[in-house]
């Protein structure tokens, strides 16, 4: 059986709003992602999805670490 090709991306959309209109719209403010072979391998899915997990938390707290003081 052949392995397929595949993408795993993990974004943060934040809710913004214009403070001239009003208007609400969503805004990319956080992504990663990676590729490889085995998408089909349940295994390769979840290790790819919490290592973007990992990323983002640890990303997280280093731009937040002056509030979490």
């Amino acid at each position: 059986m052949s392995r397929l090709q595949g993408d795993l991306s993990l974004r943060y959309n934040k809710l913004v709003t214009d403070a001239a209109s009003g208007v609400e719209h969503t805004a990319t403010t956080w992504k990663s992602g990676s590729s490889g072979s085995g998408v089909t391998d349940p295994d390769f899915i979840v290790e790819g999805f919490i290592e973007l997990l990992d990323g983002f938390f640890k990303e997280c707290l280093r731009v937040n670490e002056e509030d979490c003081h």
